[in-house]
């Protein structure tokens, strides 16, 4: 593969009179020095554009092709250069000159089409916000296509949950399905005024079924336009409010990672612990450790601002355990609370010894 190398999105070079250039971003950046081989570092850097090979970026700045790729590997360290570009297939196009529908294999090579323009700009925030990650080398493409296959499946209802499919499904998950599952006379089957939290429920949307709103939620929301899909084996759940014990038991078994979130109050709620099955504290573990009988099956509905708050990180973390394998809440839980917002507090857990998880 021919080498190609980008210098990031939304890097700045500034050269200054103490004989080094600043590299990087408004709040993150790096020294190097003015001259590299013999010619200022920032003419050289700027050469960096994805349109030319090594050898040629060397043949242009009459420099040797080592200078070059000690400079390429220099800014790979500081994550600030790509070195491929992967190309982003687009599903189901409308060809006007072959006058058929086609998928295409690679939206840059596309042009006049609008709907494939508004694509390529949404995506390319996505892969702006992923970019600077250590190990990425193609501008964060890779990581957002990927949540493509990552499968979500979410239980519960409410606020959280509506904001939260709404985010997934913006930010690149294709997968994702809500289950709620009550009876057929439910009236949480419906829309209520509990919904609205300013954010992809309005007042008009009262007393329409909840399925047809979510629905629309994904449709209005999701980056890639692909249809719903059907869920065997998710790579993720996350459940929130009190898990029914049919489910946990369930989970444990199919062996899925599960993300528990628990809310006490309209102004309390606790994201994690992520549990995997047999290696991390489970739900049963949180239940002896804490062993209190203020503990409740109540799951109220939560405040307008913290839902939207809770909703974010949830989908935050998603996105790092879907792209890096990441995820703050393993064996960690998170309070946030209306009451102090601006610092979460902090649980640990580990595997209690009654509970019988990890044994063997």
């Amino acid at each position: 593969m021919t080498i190609k190398p980008a210098l990031k999105s939304a890097i700045t070079i500034l050269e200054t009179p103490s004989a080094q250039l600043r590299i990087g971003t408004r709040w993150r950046f790096y020294a190097l020095p003015n001259q590299w081989s013999g010619m200022r570092t920032k003419h050289l850097i700027e050469l960096f554009t994805g349109e030319l090979s090594i050898p040629e970026i060397a043949t242009r700045a009459g420099i040797k092709i080592d200078a070059v790729e000690s400079l390429v590997r220099e800014l790979q360290q500081l994550n600030l250069v790509d070195l491929q570009r992967t190309p982003i297939s687009y599903l189901r196009r409308y060809n006007s000159e072959l006058g058929r529908i086609e998928e295409v294999s690679d939206s840059d090579e596309v042009r006049h089409d609008y709907a494939i323009e508004a694509f390529l700009h949404r995506m390319e925030l996505e892969c702006d916000a992923t970019t600077f990650y250590a190990g990425d080398h193609d501008g964060g493409r890779s990581a957002v296509l990927g949540r493509r296959n990552f499968s979500i499946l979410i239980f519960g209802q409410g606020k959280i949950v509506n904001a939260l499919l709404g985010v997934l499904s913006a930010s690149g998950f294709s997968k994702v399905v809500v289950i709620n599952r009550v009876s057929t006379k439910d009236p949480s089957l419906k829309i209520t005024e509990r919904d609205i939290a300013g954010g992809f429920v309005g007042r008009s949307d009262i007393g329409e079924p909840r399925r047809k709103i979510l629905q629309q939620i994904r449709n209005a929301s999701q980056l890639f336009n692909e249809p719903k899909a059907e869920i065997q084996k998710p790579n993720l759940i996350i459940s929130i409010g009190h898990p029914s014990p049919d489910s946990i038991q369930r989970w444990m078994a199919d062996n899925t990672p599960h993300l528990l979130v628990d809310i006490a109050t309209s102004a309390d709620v606790r994201i994690g612990p992520l549990v995997y099955p047999g290696k991390s504290p489970c739900y049963r573990c949180v239940q002896l450790t804490e062993n209190s009988m203020l503990l409740s099956t109540q799951s109220p509905e939560v405040g307008s601002g913290l839902s939207l708050s809770v909703a974010s990180a949830i989908a935050l973390d998603t996105i790092a355990l879907a792209d890096r394998a990441r995820s703050i809440y393993l064996a960690t839980s998170y309070i946030h609370s209306s009451h102090h917002y601006h610092q979460p507090e902090i649980q640990h857990w580990s595997q209690h010894h009654a509970c019988g998880c990890a044994w063997s």
